[in-house]
């Protein structure tokens, strides 16, 4: 497996992969629309194909995940986008790497955990202030669990 930065090579894959994911390029998260297609990441690369996609931001000493995408589950392609983000947040001084996901993204909270974050805070009923940006997100989802809340998870990149 190959993990690289995103190239210009990558963006109409980028594009498809996410409309195709999430249903639009844009995410909502934290009160706030990004157009993550615009957003820096890392593609990885299963026998010469795109197999996974991370995007991010970095603000002070945090980086966030914005997306992450697995086109071929139980590769290793999701463990191997995280440890580039990882490594990039350590050369960048960030003392912390965060992901926000939504209460019914089970997925989701379970890959995070194994790769080793923790759950660092839960903002309850935050997902009705994200539907007045975001009309186009369903009121059910994974599982039948109804969307609340957004669930913000930590992975501390320092000793303490």
């Amino acid at each position: 497996m190959v993990v690289h930065p995103i190239e210009d090579r990558d963006r109409d894959w980028m594009e498809i992969t996410l409309r195709s994911s999430w249903g639009s390029t844009a995410i909502a998260r934290r009160a706030e629309l990004l157009d993550v297609s615009k957003l820096s990441g890392f593609v990885a690369r299963l026998d010469d194909a795109a197999a996974g996609l991370l995007t991010y931001l970095v603000d002070d000493e945090q980086l966030e995940i914005v997306t992450i995408n697995s086109l071929r589950r139980g590769t290793g392609v999701g463990r191997a986008l995280v440890e580039a983000a990882k490594e990039l947040a350590l050369s960048s001084g960030c003392k912390t790497i965060v992901a926000i996901t939504t209460n019914d993204n089970v997925n989701a909270l379970a890959f995070y955990q194994k790769v080793g974050f923790r759950i660092r805070d839960v903002f309850r009923d935050s997902v009705q202030e994200i539907r007045q940006l975001k009309p186009s997100l369903p009121d059910t989802g994974q599982h039948g669990i109804p969307i609340r809340d957004e669930i913000q998870l930590e992975l501390s990149l320092t000793s303490d």
